[in-house]
């Protein structure tokens, strides 16, 4: 069963990565690559290379072309480098400039994966295709909890830092200002964009009067708070 698509240059129809691609449910499609040799989305390519190649294209210049027009195309390249360097570094003349142009490939932005095995390869393309191809619609991020115990200052603190806008620098202004959570969210706006701007101030009172649920009413923020 075919899960998703990425489209692959005609020169790797017939390798044994494609092959196995196709088994894990992942179907390419094919065309002429002016650069890199998958495209797993319109941001996100893929540099393949055997550890021969990649020696071999480094010691000749081709490799700092190939990414530099990689980089150009596209704002997130990987290199994915199948096989280990291991025997491939150790007949170069010079493994220290191999070294350093990975080094400088980092550097650059470009992301280096080296795999032992074309199997290892296909699972990582798979999923490089699998997570690029999620919609963001609905995401929710992983909350940090707050940890337990924490004074009623530092859970002020909190309840400001999770306000847009009002950073930890921000809270801390507030706090110096004001001698409880109510007197912020009471205050007027126009004194709270002296101390934090006008965009954190239009947040602060937003959240003061956004129409919350409770003992079945609607009521502001700030008589929930002052209730409890």
């Amino acid at each position: 069963m075919v899960e998703h698509v990425l489209v692959a240059d005609f020169r790797e129809k017939d390798s044994l990565l494609v092959k196995l691609l196709v088994k894990l449910g992942v179907e390419p499609v094919f065309a002429n690559l002016s650069v890199g040799d998958y495209l797993v989305s319109n941001t996100v390519a893929i540099e393949r290379k055997t550890p021969a190649d990649l020696v071999s294209s480094i010691l000749d210049g081709r490799f700092s072309d190939q990414l530099e027009r990689l980089k150009q195309a596209y704002p997130h390249n990987v290199l994915l480098v199948t096989g280990g360097l291991s025997e491939a570094l150790s007949r170069a003349p010079n493994p220290g400039i191999v070294y350093s142009r990975l080094a400088l490939a980092c550097l650059s932005g470009t992301s280096i994966v080296v795999l032992d095995s074309d199997l290892e390869a296909a699972q990582f393309v798979r999923w490089l295709v699998k997570e690029s191809k999620k919609s963001w619609e609905g995401f929710e991020p992983m909350i940090k909890r707050k940890p337990k115990n924490q004074s009623p200052s530092e859970q002020v603190f909190n309840v400001l830092t999770a306000i847009p806008s009002v950073g930890a620098k921000r809270a801390e202004k507030l706090m110096r200002a004001f001698p409880n959570l109510l007197a912020v969210l009471q205050a007027p706006e126009e004194k709270l964009a002296s101390l934090v701007g006008s965009t954190a101030a239009k947040h602060i009172k937003r959240v003061a009067y956004t129409q919350i649920s409770h003992a079945e009413k609607h009521t502001k923020l700030t008589d929930y708070i002052h209730e409890n």
